[in-house]
């Protein structure tokens, strides 16, 4: 489990690094993007070791609410 939190650590440590730094928005919202899916895998490993049923919920909830978002951003990006 100390690895799991070590990676994850390190994900959103290197996540945060691109976006505070990152030259362009498209570049933020990858990491925004980063960030999400990290949460997500999280929240599956916690359902996993507590034998909760509802972080699957969760996670899988925000996986389709930040698919919407990405969408919508890529959109906006392109005009």
């Amino acid at each position: 489990m100390s690895i799991f939190l070590g990676l994850v650590i390190a994900a959103v440590l290197f996540g945060g690094i691109r976006f505070l730094g990152g030259p362009s928005f498209a570049d933020r919202m990858v990491a925004v993007d980063i960030l999400t899916t990290v949460l997500i895998g999280a929240m599956v490993v916690l359902a996993l070791v507590f034998d909760e049923k509802i972080f699957l919920d969760v996670s899988l909830a925000l996986a389709a609410v930040s698919f919407v978002g990405m969408i919508i951003v890529g959109r906006f990006i392109e005009r």
